[in-house]
């Protein structure tokens, strides 16, 4: 869990020309996140770094006068990387990554203004075979297919119900009067 306080980074003034979004690291203990994407301290500016209780980084993000802009790392606590992303104006854009603890590959999905978009794939343990790959667009899923662990494509079973959704029956005896 993220060390969190209410109280917002004290003001600083920024250096005249500086446009940098990592001028200086801060703690990030006085980022109260408010929504998925919102911070309380508009004065954050640089890279605000969360740490595990053992003093391992857990966090790392980049800030740009108070908004999401640059890259975004995660790390488990024996130090493997875990997840990154980078933020444009709050959404993530690119290539976000994931990986196990092992350090082997879990997941590669792409993003455009903060929506899925083109391919996303999944792996199994190994970090090479594929799980399951998706295509996107404009933050619709428009393809989906999956792999067992073996690497033989097996068939995605349907979400949607085929038939009439039924209530459950009230009575005792099991079905119902009408």
């Amino acid at each position: 869990m993220l060390a969190c306080s209410d109280a917002p980074p004290p003001e600083k003034e920024m250096p005249a020309g500086s446009d940098a979004a990592v001028d200086e690291e801060f703690d990030g203990k006085y980022i109260r996140t408010v929504n998925k994407h919102h911070y309380i301290a508009k004065s954050a500016h640089g890279r605000a770094i969360w740490y595990y209780p053992g003093g391992e980084k857990k966090t790392a993000r980049t800030f740009r006068y108070g908004k999401l802009e640059g890259p975004m790392v995660m790390w488990y606590e024996n130090g493997m990387k875990k997840y990154a992303v980078h933020y444009a104006a709050n959404s993530k854009t690119g290539k976000a990554m994931g990986w196990y603890d092992d350090g082997n590959a879990l997941f590669v999905i792409g993003y455009e203004q903060g929506r899925r978009s083109g391919k996303e794939t999944w792996f199994w343990k190994d970090g090479t075979t594929k799980k399951r790959e998706c295509e996107w667009y404009r933050g619709r899923m428009t393809s989906e297919r999956a792999w067992a662990e073996d690497g033989k494509e097996i068939k995605i079973p349907s979400t949607r119900p085929r038939g009439p959704i039924r209530q459950p029956s009230t009575s005792k005896g099991g079905s119902s009067s009408k």
